[in-house]
């Protein structure tokens, strides 16, 4: 890759000029000169120089004076964040200070062997680049979301069955093949909970634990705007909880796990073996909102099972809100509602009393994640020794 910008070699306001923006985004001179506590002048010496080096640039350079805010260019860097959902693949590229420089959404294949999943969405990758004519080497970081349980340390992908859409792969061993710059692995529903707490319906709460049900049961929790994941990334797996030891077998090897009773999967298993008609989910949630008596029960017991492992949950970690993705299993009837009334009702008062279980908010939810996989790069120590922008103990 290209060498990282030393920023500590650039005179002292230069580099206070180019972390600011990092920091900050685009600002315009009069801006900047009051941030830096400098001239108007030295903002103009300053810009002068660093538009030479092509590490700053004007932003609408058609428009009037006051409407022409400086940035930083991809030649400084720029970031990556691809996420990975069942069969859609979103990807951000940004320059280091967060202007988007591309973002798109696409089908891979979900029946594809695991390195050809990755394979097809890092050459969807190099085409964004060539069509933005950006070279590969101002890549400075990459952050790579799997809809997975993935061991954010080493790369590596565990239980062959639970985890068969990426097993045989090391998705950190095979970005770095093609790329020598720090890479961040995360599971995807936690870096959606992340997305869900800086811009959606857990804004204005400092904990947050974002839930969502649909083909499994997986959380997040978000504490200060930052992940939670445990020492390998393998917290959150609330669906794998055992909520009866003797129940059905689960695809990780245990009997009984919660998502077995309310998972889709597990409530159109269960609608088949009472009704013995076969049903697509969506004509089971149109069956439960039309009051078919099959259908109802099941969705009321997945509520209960889903408030009782919560309960478990929230005695141990305390969150302000429980914030769970209206998609999958919320679009029952009444769902949230009942799950927000059986964990009030079975929860220590400190806890029952205290937290708020909500709907998320969030619009374009895929997007929104790969966004903030932006925000977790910009904040990696890694990418900010790529950048040049640790030195002396700035952070951006």
């Amino acid at each position: 890759m290209n060498p990282a910008i030393d920023l500590a070699a650039l005179p002292p306001n230069a580099r206070r000029l180019l972390l600011h923006l990092m920091e900050n985004g685009p600002t315009h001179r009069a801006d900047l000169a009051r941030a830096l506590d400098v001239s108007r002048t030295t903002i103009t010496n300053l810009t002068t120089g660093l538009q030479k080096d092509q590490l700053v640039e004007v932003i609408n350079p058609e428009a009037s004076l006051l409407k022409r805010p400086l940035a930083t260019t991809a030649h400084l860097g720029t970031l990556v964040s691809i996420v990975f959902f069942g069969e859609v693949c979103a990807q951000s590229i940004t320059t280091i200070d967060v202007r988007y420089l591309h973002e798109s959404t696409c089908e891979v294949d979900d029946s594809l062997p695991p390195a050809k999943r990755l394979e097809t969405a890092l050459e969807i990758l190099k085409d964004s680049y060539r069509e933005l004519d950006l070279d590969l080497q101002a890549i400075r970081g990459i952050h790579l979301a799997l809809d997975t349980q993935v061991n954010t340390e080493t790369g590596d992908i565990h239980a062959e069955q639970a985890s068969a859409r990426w097993y045989g792969v090391n998705p950190l061993q095979a970005l770095h093949q093609d790329f020598d710059v720090p890479v961040v692995l995360e599971n995807s529903v936690r870096l959606a909970g992340l997305a869900e707490a800086l811009w959606g319906a857990g804004e204005k709460y400092r904990d947050v634990l974002y839930v969502r049900i649909k083909i499994g049961a997986t959380c997040s929790h978000v504490r200060d705007r930052a992940i939670a994941s445990g020492a390998h990334g393998g917290a959150g797996e609330l669906g794998h909880l055992v909520y009866r030891w003797d129940g059905p077998l689960c695809a990780c090897g245990n009997r009984g796990c919660a998502m077995e009773y309310m998972s889709v999967p597990a409530l159109l298993r269960d609608y088949r073996q009472h009704s013995g008609e076969d049903v697509t989910w969506s004509e089971f949630v149109k069956r439960a909102h039309a009051g078919d008596p099959i259908a109802t029960e099941l969705s009321e017991d997945a509520a209960v099972v889903c408030a009782r492992t919560l309960v478990n949950v929230t005695h141990i970690l305390d969150p302000q809100a429980i914030i769970i993705n209206d998609t999958g299993v919320a679009k029952l009837p009444g769902f949230i509602a009942q799950v927000r009334s059986h964990l009030t009702e079975r929860a220590l008062p400190l806890i029952g009393r205290n937290v708020e279980v909500i709907p998320s908010t969030l619009p374009n939810m895929v997007e929104s994640t790969a966004r903030a996989g932006i925000h977790t790069l910009r904040h990696h120590p890694q990418v900010q020794a790529a950048i040049g922008a640790n030195g002396g103990g700035a952070s951006v």
